[in-house]
């Protein structure tokens, strides 16, 4: 069962603004709502906020993942939601079980990843509610859209003609609305902060510039999770940077250089150390740790090599 807490859309690109506008319009509607876009984009975020901002938001919502039950505790859920007007938790039997009074909210998640037998019950379901007439809002999150489903063998075609007149929001991927990211990070580093009780976190420029170009092949949610990790994993509690294994230094460099162009702060030496010790890294590596080697290549003295190595936290193949 959910509760009225505080959902955000964060960002303000054109993307974002667009959805925020049709989530604004929905919730006021009470009409049946399709959630596309690709894994971590923040369906189920939205999901919430139709129902949170609507004038039924006291009442209770449910989320139910269809590809972690089954078909026969499918089914048996859907019976208690038709027969009696109930919700019954499926991970539970005694606990998370609500009734579900005119205005609730049944979100339905990955129905195109649950079986057709599944999906078969999906559409009793459905069917059910418009014979009763229940005042149920159903909420469909699906990780494509719903013709190009179909044609793939993903969904139903029954489903297809049963939602035709669904309203939908397309969510945009994060390559999509690279501007936000930056939102996005600090959003997430202070909600970390704040679950951690570490109070105020400075964030590092340069980690907010190396963030926006990389790929975030998993969205927001891979964002998220990449925030908390490396916020738990991080000597500095004070400050949010970037786990050394995500820099190299082509991509220090190219970020230095962007901002020096558009005339942005950086940390100087913390960049140039952590180019240094990628080229150190790799030069040793090249000539499998034998420093001697590695000190002619770089044409500067052993010495030199084992002072910059101890500085820059460099291990010895003998330390591992």
């Amino acid at each position: 069962m959910g509760s009225a807490s505080l959902k955000q859309l964060i960002g303000d690109s054109k993307a974002i603004q667009s959805v925020r506008k049709k989530v604004d319009s929905l919730a006021r509607s009470g009409a049946n709502v399709i959630i596309t876009g690709e894994p971590g984009t923040g369906k189920s975020v939205v999901a919430e906020c139709i129902h949170l901002q609507s004038s039924h938001s006291a009442e209770p919502f449910a989320l139910l993942n269809l590809a972690t039950v089954d078909e026969l505790k499918l089914r048996s859920i859907v019976r208690a939601i038709l027969s009696k007007r109930r919700f019954v938790n499926p991970t539970t039997s005694g606990h998370g079980n609500f009734d579900l009074s005119a205005g609730a909210t049944l979100i339905l998640d990955e129905l195109d990843r649950s079986t057709l037998p599944a999906q078969n019950v999906v559409v009793d379901l459905i069917n059910g509610i418009l014979e009763k007439q229940y005042v149920l809002r159903l909420i469909v999150l699906l990780n494509g859209r719903v013709k190009e489903l179909v044609k793939e063998g993903r969904l139903l075609s029954d489903f297809k003609a049963l939602v035709k007149s669904w309203d939908t929001i397309e969510m945009p991927s994060l390559r999509d609305r690279q501007e936000d990211i930056p939102e996005l990070i600090e959003y997430f580093v202070n909600q970390t902060a704040k679950e951690m009780d570490l109070g105020e976190v400075v964030i590092d420029v340069n980690a907010i510039s190396i963030l926006v170009r990389k790929d975030w092949k998993g969205n927001v949610q891979e964002l998220k999770t990449f925030v908390e990790q490396a916020m738990m994993l991080s000597d500095d509690k004070e400050r949010f940077m970037l786990p050394e294994s995500l820099i190299d230094e082509q991509s220090e460099l190219n970020s230095m250089l962007e901002r020096i162009d558009a005339g942005i702060d950086f940390a100087l030496d913390r960049s140039m150390e952590l180019i240094e010790k990628r080229i150190l890294e790799r030069v040793l590596k090249k000539f499998e740790f034998n420093q001697s080697r590695a000190a002619r290549f770089l044409k500067i003295t052993e010495d030199t090599l084992r002072y910059r190595m101890k500085k820059l936290g460099i291990r010895t193949l003998h330390e591992g």
